[in-house]
């Protein structure tokens, strides 16, 4: 099973290939239906696991307070933002996950499935948050009415993460080869610029984990993949800094920072942990420290990603 890390950074790293093809490729290039699809279906998933996520957490914190409170807490739910079902509702924001699906039979592929499912789950969520949205917009909320509904919202987030799983691993495949695509057309267009460079580690570092996962998972990892993987990197990190410290008036579209310079040390970090990983393996360490390595070479992972769309979301 796909783990929450993985399922996090999947839907997460197209956010930073979106805004710079967008910006980049002109627009007479239009996408295929294919292609829209796909980016319609990352984009319902990275969604819900970014904005409904975090929103999700403030409800929570609302719900604790009025519980041990037994009174209004002093906060403002903002609620869930899941829209509207209608994809062209004018009364509302439509939600993300409207995107078209195919009438499903015999013949569909496992993505169809797996979308369809996970918009079903979606659906049936909405109407439990606007339950709880509409309870909470209330000066004094009744307690056992939001015990009810608490209950009800969290089993419906539970399936809808569950249908997740499925979704991003259907997903995966064909759009790697959208990203792989994409940066090609960036390069082709404006050269190894600082989108390029950016981009190309950040996916450099996704086939890498995604490489070590399983390579780990089926008990096939060595050290030399381990240190194959970490000279990758380094020179792609190095290529990236190198043209970056050449630039050093260099701003992002916005006129900010570019988003390299908030993931340069997280992602050197990180590479530095891979080699720690490696050394250890190499003078044949104790299976306990190896597996502290993997988890701190995890967690650098999951810093360096943070960062890297922090920097995204803020600038684009």
């Amino acid at each position: 099973m796909i783990s929450n890390r993985a399922f996090a950074i999947a839907v997460c790293v197209f956010l930073g290939i979106v805004w710079s093809y967008k910006m980049l490729v002109p627009a007479r290039e239009r996408l295929s239906d294919e292609s829209v699809r796909l980016l319609e279906m990352n984009h319902c998933l990275a969604y819900s696991d970014t904005v409904l996520r975090i929103r999700f957490l403030d409800y929570q914190t609302y719900f604790d307070t009025l519980i041990d409170r037994k009174s209004m807490p002093i906060l403002h739910f903002a609620g869930f933002g899941m829209g509207s079902g209608d994809r062209y509702s004018t009364n509302e924001k439509p939600s993300p996950c409207t995107f078209y699906q195919r009438s499903l039979h015999k013949a569909s592929s496992p993505l169809d499935i797996a979308a369809n499912a996970y918009v079903q789950a979606y659906d049936k969520m909405r109407p439990e948050a606007r339950a709880i949205e509409q309870l909470y917009a209330r000066r004094s909320p009744e307690v056992p009415q939001a015990l009810q509904f608490h209950q009800a919202i969290e089993k419906a987030m539970e399936e809808l993460q569950a249908r997740a799983i499925p979704f991003n691993q259907a997903l995966e495949s064909p759009m790697l080869t959208l990203r792989a695509s994409q940066l090609e057309q960036i390069e082709e267009r404006l050269g190894r610029d600082q989108h390029w460079y950016t981009l190309n580690f950040m996916l450099m570092a996704r086939q890498g984990i995604d490489q070590l996962t399983e390579l780990a998972g089926n008990k096939r990892l060595t050290p030399d993949q381990v240190q194959a993987l970490h000279h990758s990197l380094l020179a792609a990190w190095n290529d990236a800094e190198g043209y970056f410290k050449s630039l050093p008036r260099l701003t992002s579209a916005e006129g900010g920072k570019p988003v390299w310079s908030g993931i340069r040390e997280p992602a050197k970090a990180w590479i530095d942990t891979l080699a720690t990983l490696q050394q250890h393996w190499t003078a044949q360490a104790e299976p306990i420290q190896l597996s502290s390595d993997f988890e701190v070479m995890g967690q650098g992972y999951d810093r360096m990603w943070m960062r890297y769309n922090l920097a995204v979301q803020n600038q684009y």
